[in-house]
């Protein structure tokens, strides 16, 4: 009896862990085969204490790419009669390598780095979604774009392609060749009609999304690590070496420079004809665009290194300026005509590469 007894637990132990191995490895493998897309079963990652889950009208969050392979977010509280402030909601070690490009819709944020791949998690539920595996060089864009009331995820990758997925099931529908170099920058038409793209080849392409081919391509005296339309796609910029290029998008033709003593490392549009610049020094300037470059407001103290990425986030109908720099350093600016005003800072868990906003 005592040796029944043994047996039928080394049964039972057995069928428990292949019960398991099916359950964590046959059904995600099997799930993600053909498709690019291993599901992780909702597998969960910490949300701090008191900051678990989000609701409609709950507060927004920044969310921040690090050299430590991690996301880091935090919540935007307080607003209207009161004081503003930040609280970390999460920390996320979601990559093998630095975190390069990070991109948000709704609650859901895709995030790619050195690692060659795409992660996906919904910080509403706190839960990993999954993983996109494409390509075969370092994540350096990410764009989701909505368009005829479906969500895709554009993707700039080293290799030298670009990927546009579907979001509803994850399918790779495109992948764009032409480039003979990495793929440094990447971005949507407001329209969601075409779309344009950089490459260390010097080479800007010109893509048409209603077809999924190349339109145009222009070569470039430098090459360009950063393409960004302005919010109404009037203009674009791109950042080549330590100047700001503004194009007309009609006529692709240099309208004027933003450059300065100091090199500048990171740029954002702030409204049609604003542009948001931060330096080597981490000096912050918002600067008019047009026929010419009218410096409309600067600030310098607050960041002791250089400015990595900004972004833009509302509290109670209050735009904000979100700043990051190399120090581990993350500031929140109201900016007004003539001024910006910094309203809060906080350190940051790592070294940030890259940001963004989810309202």
């Amino acid at each position: 009896k005592e040796t029944e007894t043994v047996n039928a637990r080394e049964r039972s132990k057995y069928t428990l862990h292949f019960s398991i191995l099916v359950k964590h490895f046959f059904v995600p493998l099997a799930f993600g085969l053909g498709r690019g897309f291993k599901a992780q079963l909702c597998r969960g990652f910490t949300l701090c204490a008191l900051h678990k889950g989000m609701s409609e009208d709950s507060a927004p969050v920044i969310i921040v790419g690090t050299y430590e392979n991690a996301l880091v977010g935090f919540d935007v509280v307080g607003g209207g009669s009161k004081p503003i402030s930040t609280k970390l909601k999460f920390t996320n070690q979601c990559h093998v390598g630095h975190v390069l490009s990070v991109a948000t819709h709704s609650a859901f944020v895709a995030s790619g780095g050195d690692d060659e791949s795409i992660r996906l998690l919904d910080i509403r539920r706190g839960v990993e979604l999954g993983t996109l595996t494409h390509h075969e060089g370092s994540i350096h864009k990410l764009v989701f774009q909505k368009s005829a009331g479906k969500l895709f995820l554009v993707c700039a990758s080293a290799d030298g392609t670009i990927s546009i997925w579907k979001c509803s099931q994850w399918d790779c529908l495109h992948t764009l060749t032409g480039h003979k170099g990495a793929v440094s920058g990447v971005d949507v038409h407001p329209s969601g009609r075409f779309m344009l793209s950089v490459s260390v080849d010097r080479s800007l392409m010109t893509w048409n999304l209603m077809t999924g081919r190349q339109s145009f391509i222009t070569k470039l005296p430098k090459a360009s690590t950063e393409i960004k339309f302005s919010p109404d796609g009037g203009l674009f910029y791109l950042v080549v070496g330590g100047t700001i290029d503004i194009y007309d998008t009609t006529t692709v033709a240099v309208k004027c420079s933003i450059c300065g003593d100091v090199t500048i490392t990171a740029a954002m549009w702030w409204s049609n004809n604003q542009v948001v610049v931060g330096d080597q020094e981490g000096t912050l300037r918002l600067v008019a665009v047009g026929d010419e470059v009218v410096d409309q407001a600067q600030t310098k103290g607050t960041h002791k290194n250089r400015i990595k990425c900004m972004s833009k986030t509302s509290v109670h109908g209050q735009e904000l300026l979100v700043s990051a720099s190399s120090d581990s350093l993350l500031a929140l600016w109201s900016v007004g005509k003539r001024q910006l005003k910094q309203i809060t800072t906080v350190n940051v868990p790592g070294r940030p590469i890259c940001m963004t906003t989810c309202n």
